[in-house]
């Protein structure tokens, strides 16, 4: 009766961890999904996010974990490996990359910065960290972020890089594909129309000035002209 008694405990935790493991390849596919695709529906992976306790008004961030040399590949294992011992993290492999999603309304950004660096240190990871968001802002765009900036940072293995402090890269990144190759303001487009009417090259003299930061003498030898008809113009 004992030994029968302790395989049927056996095989009802089996069933347990099955469906556990069920449930979080679920949500690792979901949330690929969702940071991968814009047009992607997130409803499916809110639904289960707030089955599993998540609540609303929870703050949530990305961490993107990269490896600067990857001799092998463990993402895969260091992924299941945060979902089993954080149940606040969310991990998903993405590409080359470990993407984790972070309630830190349960576990404060700076307490979940400090129980990660060590996982980073032992598997020889970095990671980048993201601006807070709630559960029904545009997931896509909050992990977009995070994989923007981290092509700026550092990449020393177990280091957590703010996302904040590279924000201008990223600006920068955001106008290549929303800005209008055409946009110009209107006071240049005033001065391409003078010279046009005057066969003035005043615009590209503006052009120089700026491309050489400012300088009369650099920008001068730029267009082999005369420093006095620099000034002048």
């Amino acid at each position: 009766l004992d030994c029968f008694l302790l395989f049927c405990s056996y095989i009802q935790k089996w069933f347990e961890i099955h469906i556990q493991e069920q449930h979080a390849l679920i949500l690792e596919s979901q949330l690929r999904t969702v940071i991968s695709d814009p047009d992607a529906n997130a409803d499916d992976l809110r639904r289960r996010l707030l089955l599993l306790g998540f609540q609303e008004t929870d703050r949530l961030i990305f961490i993107k974990l990269d490896a600067p040399l990857k001799p092998y590949n463990i993402n895969e294992h260091l992924s299941r490996s945060l979902n089993i011992a954080f149940p606040h993290m969310l991990a998903a492999t993405i590409e080359l990359s470990v993407c984790l999603l972070c309630n830190v309304s349960r576990c404060s950004l700076e307490e979940t910065k400090q129980q990660l660096i060590p996982w980073l240190k032992n598997s020889k990871y970095y990671g980048t960290v993201g601006t807070c968001f709630s559960l029904w802002d545009s997931i896509y765009d909050f992990y977009r972020y995070v994989k923007v900036t981290s092509l700026y940072v550092k990449k020393e293995a177990g280091m957590l890089y703010d996302g904040k402090d590279y924000v201008l890269p990223y600006l920068f990144s955001e106008m290549k594909h929303t800005a209008a190759p055409t946009l110009l303001h209107p006071a240049l487009s005033l001065l391409t129309e003078y010279d046009k009417q005057h066969h003035t090259d005043f615009y590209e003299t503006l052009y120089a000035y700026l491309k050489n930061d400012r300088s009369i003498a650099d920008t001068a030898r730029a267009m082999n002209l005369h420093r006095n008809t620099l000034l002048y113009r």
